[in-house]
């Protein structure tokens, strides 16, 4: 072989390798498809209260798999974080409490909780399946929750949030998040959360859905002695033999308790003067899902939100239901909607 003939022949090899090596660099668009396919959670068959966590695993398993065979740096990257984003709701899984029931509850009509909103773990397709937590709207772009609902390590494409909807299954528009606040003095003690709530600010105002009032102490004071009926309302499970959790929103009626009273009900020192206690005596009504709304109507009949479902014993006809006392941390929430955020450093 003459010595220009092995120099095309090389330069010719050369080129080839860069045609391979560029055909194998995968694209923007195959990496966005290649994350829209690994985040997929697919639901399992069958219920029980760590049904989720399963999935996430699952889920999981196929993203590791992904991430070992992948060739390119790019892919290798974009399935160590879809699989830091699994970590993180399994983990969020883990705090929550295992049942939250809303027993004989009645289905809301349209527009009646239109700032009640549902939290659902990006990856599931339908909400139903991925709803994990509840919320509510305060403010066009800011939604209330429960602190344990959220990690300190919480990113906003964790979570999407879905507003004005009766039944969990119908097909709506999500709501991205921007950013992911809990309480800075946000803290577990025993078995339970105490400054049991954090902020989620979402990535578009909402339009045409009227938010929730945040009272302070003197609206609150006022409220209750006109009435000691709250309202709770969310997807919680039903307390059928099966504990089937509700497509359908669901409302029911409880009593506001004194604290001292309900400290009588729990060992010393769990009741704090920024937590609100209720109870209820003959429609089976419990705390609804994690982070819901309790909500008080004041004598002028203007909703206002009472507390965020935070903790309680699962014999809730026996032992009060707690929630974080919203008017207590108004000042904060405030604060934080209208400048920059205090929030869990």
């Amino acid at each position: 072989m003459s010595g220009k003939n092995a120099l095309q022949l090389a330069l010719i090899g050369i080129l080839s390798i860069g045609v391979i090596s560029c055909s194998s660099q995968p694209s923007l668009q195959q990496l966005q498809e290649t994350r829209s396919k690994l985040s997929v959670v697919k639901p399992l068959e069958g219920g029980g209260s760590k049904r989720k966590t399963r999935e996430l695993l699952a889920a999981q398993k196929n993203a590791q798999t992904f991430l070992l065979q992948a060739e390119h740096p790019a892919e290798r990257k974009v399935a160590a974080d879809v699989l830091d984003r699994f970590n993180r709701q399994i983990e969020v899984q883990a705090q929550l409490p295992s049942e939250s029931f809303i027993i004989n509850g009645s289905p809301a009509r349209k527009g009646q909780f239109p700032y009640q909103a549902a939290l659902v773990l990006t990856g599931y397709t339908n909400a139903y399946d991925g709803q994990y937590c509840a919320g509510t709207l305060i403010d066009p772009q800011w939604v209330l929750t429960a602190g344990h609902c959220v990690l300190k390590s919480t990113q906003p494409g964790d979570i999407q949030v879905v507003l004005d909807i009766l039944k969990l299954s119908e097909v709506v528009p999500r709501y991205d998040i921007a950013s992911v606040c809990r309480h800075p003095q946000y803290k577990v003690a025993g078995e339970h959360g105490e400054n049991d709530l954090a902020l989620l600010k979402l990535a578009t105002a909402v339009q045409d859905l009227k938010p929730i009032a945040i009272p302070d102490g003197k609206v609150e004071s006022a409220a209750l002695q006109f009435t000691r009926n709250g309202t709770i309302s969310g997807w919680g499970q039903t307390g059928s033999a099966n504990r089937a959790k509700s497509d359908d929103l669901l409302f029911g009626t409880v009593s506001v308790m004194e604290n001292r009273e309900c400290s009588t009900k729990y060992p010393a020192g769990q009741i704090l003067d920024r937590m609100v206690c209720t109870t209820e005596k003959t429609t089976g009504t419990c705390r609804g899902d994690s982070g819901g709304p309790l909500i008080v109507r004041t004598k002028d009949g203007v909703e206002y939100l009472e507390g965020v479902t935070s903790w309680g014993d699962v014999k809730c006809a026996l032992t009060p239901s707690v929630y974080a006392r919203v008017p207590s941390y108004s000042e904060w929430i405030q604060s934080n909607i209208k400048s920059a955020p205090v929030c869990e450093q």
